[in-house]
C-alpha cells in the first residue's frame, strides 16, 4: 500500500515511525498496464538522510514514496535510486568518489529499461555528504588562476564521457551540430541542497514541505511578473535578461527603484523605507532576479552593491514569496559548508521557492559585451517559457551557449560559466505564463551578438563612462609603443577608478594571437581585500581594450 501526504504527515504529528510493511522496492521494475515509461528518477542516500535528520529509514522512505505516489495520480512515473543499496556497502562505496554514483545511476537507467537521454530528470536530494558534488578545476582563460568548480552536470554524462570528449563534440560539430552533443547525454540534473553535517529545520520542515510543496503546485511554476535588483553600472544587462517580463515595480518610481527594478547603491536594505517597500513588493512576485556581488565568507551572507550596499539578505530570502530566484551573484548560491542563516539559496528554497538557479563560485561577466551568465540566463528562461522542465531547459541553453561560443578564444571562460550555474531544486518543474510574450523573449535572445563592435553598443558602461573609456583607448595607445609596463600600470588604474575595484594586482600579462589572427596582449588581475577577485583585459598591438571580463 502505498503512502500518502495525509498518512505520513500524521506519522510526523504522532511522533511515530512504525515500521512499514509495503515499503516498495526503491528498484522496482517498471510496472504493467497504462503507466508511462519511467522519465524521473530520485537520487538520494536514505541511510545517511536518516542520520542527518535523526529519524529512521521508514520515514525518509515514506515521505519520498509519498510524492512519487502523488506523481503516479498525475500520470508521471518516478522512481528512486538508494545509493546506499550499492553491494559494496555504503561506507566503502562514498570513499570511491562521484564517479562510481555517476556509473550506479547509468547502471540503474540499463537494469530498469529507462531511456536515457537530455529528456531523463535526476532529482539529487542532499549535499555534498549525501551524494558527492563532482568538483573540476577550471583553468581561467589560460591565465595561471583557476576555481574548483562544483558541476553536477558532470552526472548527465554518459558512461564514458569525459569533460574533453564533450568539449570536442561541441568544437567539432559547430553551431549546427547539436545531435553530435546530445549523444553524449544520459539525463538532466537538479539538486535539493541541504545543509552539511546538522540541520536547522526536522524532515519534515525542510525534505517533505519541499516535496509536497511541488506536488501541491502541481510540479507547475507560475511566472507573471518578476522583481530584480541590480548594480546600478549592470542595470543594462540586467533589463536584458528581464526585458519582457512584467514587473511588479510596474508604475514605481523612487530614488532606489525605477519601474523595471531596485537600483544599488541607490537602494539599501538597512534603510528602513527602502527594505519595507521591497518587503511588500516581494510578496506580489513570481520570479526574481539578482545581478549582484556576493562573497564567500561565512559572515558575509548578503548581496551587495559596489559600494558594499547589502541588497539582498538570507532573512528577506525566507520573506520573497518568489517560487523561482535566478542569481547572478558571485557565490550567489553557496551552501556547503553553511548554515541555513548564512545562505540565500538554502533560506530561499526552505520557506518558498521552488526552483533557484546560481553560482557556487565567482559568476564572470564581460564590461564590454554581452556574453557569460547574461545570456546562459537569458536563454534559461527562453527554454523555461516554452514549458521545457528546468533541468533539461538549463542543460540546453548551456550547450547552446557553447555551441556558440565554440569559435571564441576565451572558450575557457565561456565552459567555466557553464559549469559554475546548477539547478536547486526538482529538475521536472516546468514553469507557465500567461503574460510574457515567448516569441518575442525568443527573437530577443536569439538576435543578440555575443560581441558588441560598437563604443555604443557597449554592456555594462553608462552613457557618461563610454566617454571615459574612450580616455583608455587614447591613453593607452599613447604609450603602447614606450613600455608595456606603463600600460600594466595603467590599466590598473582604470580598473580602480572606472570599475570601482579594490586592491588591483597584475598577476600575469602575456602576448596572444586570438582565432582571427588578432595580436595583441593580455592582462590578468586579481582585486578585492582577498585576492578573491579576477580581471582578464585583453587589448590589441595598439592597446586598444577588446574584452574586459571579470568575476562579479
Amino acid at each position: 500500500m502505498a503512502t500518502s501526504w495525509k498518512d505520513l504527515l500524521s506519522t510526523f504529528d504522532t511522533k511515530t515511525s512504525s515500521s512499514r510493511q509495503n515499503t516498495p522496492d526503491v528498484e522496482r521494475p517498471l510496472e504493467a498496464g497504462n503507466m508511462p515509461l519511467c522519465s524521473c528518477v530520485i537520487l538520494t542516500d536514505i541511510n545517511i538522510l536518516a542520520k542527518k535528520f535523526m529519524t529512521s529509514k521508514d520515514v525518509v522512505i515514506g515521505a519520498i514514496d509519498a510524492y512519487i505516489t502523488a506523481e503516479k495520480e498525475r500520470g508521471k512515473k518516478w522512481m528512486l535510486l538508494d545509493a546506499s543499496s550499492h553491494p559494496q556497502g555504503n561506507v566503502a562505496f562514498r570513499h570511491t568518489g562521484w564517479e562510481s554514483y555517476a556509473a550506479q545511476l547509468s547502471d540503474f537507467f540499463v537494469k530498469n529499461q529507462i531511456i536515457a537521454n537530455i529528456h531523463t530528470s535526476v532529482f539529487i536530494i542532499g549535499g555534498d555528504d549525501v551524494i558527492p558534488i563532482p568538483r573540476y578545476r577550471v583553468m581561467v582563460d589560460d591565465a595561471p588562476i583557476g576555481f574548483e568548480v562544483e558541476m553536477d552536470m558532470f552526472y548527465c554524462f554518459k558512461p564514458g564521457v569525459k569533460v574533453t570528449t564533450f568539449l570536442n563534440s561541441v568544437k567539432t560539430s559547430g553551431p549546427s551540430g547539436i545531435g553530435q552533443v546530445l549523444d553524449n547525454i544520459q539525463c538532466n540534473i537538479g539538486r535539493l541542497p541541504l545543509e552539511t553535517d546538522s540541520m536547522s529545520l526536522s524532515f519534515k520542515e525542510s525534505v517533505v514541505s519541499y516535496l509536497k510543496r511541488c506536488s501541491d503546485a502541481n510540479m507547475c511554476i507560475r511566472v507573471n511578473n518578476s522583481i530584480s535588483v541590480s548594480v546600478d553600472d549592470w542595470a543594462e544587462a540586467t533589463d536584458f535578461i528581464v526585458n519582457g517580463i512584467p514587473s511588479t515595480l510596474q508604475g514605481f518610481e523612487t530614488s532606489f527603484a525605477n519601474n523595471r527594478m531596485f537600483t544599488v547603491p541607490s537602494y539599501d536594505i538597512h534603510k528602513q523605507k527602502m527594505r519595507s517597500v521591497f518587503e511588500i513588493v516581494s510578496q506580489k512576485c513570481d520570479m526574481a532576479l539578482f545581478n549582484l556581488h556576493g562573497a564567500s565568507q561565512s559572515q558575509r551572507s548578503q548581496y551587495y552593491g559596489d559600494n558594499g550596499a547589502e541588497a539582498f539578505s538570507p532573512d528577506l530570502a525566507e520573506k520573497c514569496q518568489a517560487k523561482l530566484i535566478c542569481s547572478l551573484a558571485c557565490y550567489g548560491a553557496r551552501y556547503t559548508g553553511h548554515a541555513m542563516s548564512h545562505s540565500i539559496l538554502l533560506s530561499s528554497i526552505w520557506r518558498n521557492c521552488l526552483l533557484f538557479i546560481g553560482s557556487c563560485q565567482p559568476s564572470f561577466f564581460s564590461n564590454l559585451r554581452r556574453g557569460y551568465c547574461e545570456i546562459l540566463i537569458k536563454e534559461f528562461l527562453l527554454n523555461l517559457f516554452k514549458g521545457i522542465p528546468a533541468g533539461e531547459a538549463l542543460l540546453m541553453a548551456k550547450i547552446s551557449y557553447l555551441l556558440r561560443c565554440w569559435s571564441m578564444d576565451n572558450f575557457s571562460s565561456a565552459y567555466l560559466t557553464i559549469g559554475e550555474f546548477n539547478i536547486f531544486g526538482n529538475p521536472a518543474l516546468v514553469v507557465k505564463t500567461d503574460a510574457i510574450n515567448v516569441k518575442r523573449f525568443e527573437q530577443e535572445t536569439n538576435n543578440v551578438a555575443l560581441y558588441c563592435p560598437n563604443k555604443q553598443e557597449l554592456l555594462g558602461f553608462t552613457n557618461s563612462s563610454i566617454a571615459e573609456l574612450d580616455e583608455v583607448y587614447i591613453e593607452v595607445q599613447e604609450d603602447v609603443n614606450n613600455s608595456i609596463i606603463d600600460i600594466e600600470h595603467r590599466l590598473s588604474d582604470k580598473l580602480c577608478s572606472e570599475l570601482s575595484m579594490e586592491n588591483v594586482k597584475l598577476c600575469n600579462s602575456l602576448r596572444r594571437k586570438n582565432i582571427q589572427g588578432v595580436s595583441g596582449y593580455k592582462f590578468i588581475y586579481t582585486f578585492g581585500v582577498n585576492d578573491e577577485g579576477v580581471a582578464i583585459v585583453k587589448t590589441n598591438d595598439s592597446g586598444q581594450i577588446l574584452d574586459l571580463v571579470r568575476t562579479r
